[in-house]
């Protein structure tokens, strides 16, 4: 895909290198980069990705984006450089615009809740193929669709790794996936771009504090969840346990 089509309706600005440029692939670690490839530096709580971009040109990387505005780049490194504000935001962008935004393809169901997902995903998941349904499953235990299961690194992946999963589900016949979705993954912008049609809340307790801080700052994530991507979405479902004060608080809303 050229990178001017690439970078369409993307939060990137091209400061160095030619929209015309041929990229074969997407990557945030630079262990996986690939010749002809787009590196996305992101920051992480224990490193910057922006640190290992030498690494990430050695192996041929031919476009960069980074939120830095200072870069010691080698005049001999023929790379275009791509900068934003956001590099997590524009990672799940370019992510979704290079796999076809796959997830609109599909019933998107995602489930929140401190806990209860990996529970309501196999029970979601039984229901759909009795119906009729050819579901999906990206959780905690596996990533598992049509009899293939892999081991799961994450309960929900990033950004890049979640769209390739959503495309290789539509490519095989999958019209339902069931994504249980982690506050790290919220807060991170892991499902930024997925077009979700079902939300599940589950429950809400104690949790993660090493990651959010407080309680308050751990709700304003399940919440952001239904507030940025089940309520604007036309005919979109929740589906929230009233049983819990957290979710009576959220129907309310």
């Amino acid at each position: 895909m050229k990178l001017g089509t690439l970078m369409e309706g993307v939060a990137v600005s091209l400061v160095r290198g030619t929209p015309e440029l041929e990229v074969s692939s997407i990557a945030y670690d630079s262990r996986k980069v690939k010749p002809g490839g787009l590196f996305v530096a992101i920051k992480g709580r224990q490193f910057d990705g922006h640190q290992f971009i030498p690494q990430a040109l050695s192996r041929g990387a031919k476009a960069i984006v980074v939120e830095t505005q200072t870069l010691n780049i080698p005049s001999n490194f023929d790379v275009a450089i791509l900068r934003t504000f956001d590099s997590r935001q524009a990672l799940a962008q370019l992510a979704a615009r290079f796999w076809g935004n796959p997830s609109a393809g599909l019933i998107l169901i995602g489930i929140t809740g401190t806990n209860g997902k990996t529970t309501t995903a196999y029970l979601v998941e039984s229901v759909l193929q009795e119906a009729g349904y050819v579901p999906g499953v990206i959780g905690t235990v596996s990533y598992r669709y049509r009899g293939q299961v892999f081991p799961a690194l994450q309960t929900t992946p990033e950004s890049l790794d979640l769209h390739y999963l959503l495309r290789q589900m539509l490519d095989v016949g999958v019209d339902c996936a069931i994504l249980e979705v982690s506050s790290h993954a919220i807060a991170l912008k892991r499902i930024a771009e997925c077009r979700f049609k079902i939300g599940v809340f589950t429950s809400f307790s104690q949790d993660h504090l090493d990651f959010h801080g407080t309680m308050e700052e751990y709700w304003q994530m399940k919440e952001k969840f239904f507030r940025d991507y089940i309520w604007p979405v036309d005919s979109s479902i929740s589906v929230v346990n009233g049983d819990e004060l957290k979710g009576k608080e959220l129907v309310q809303k």
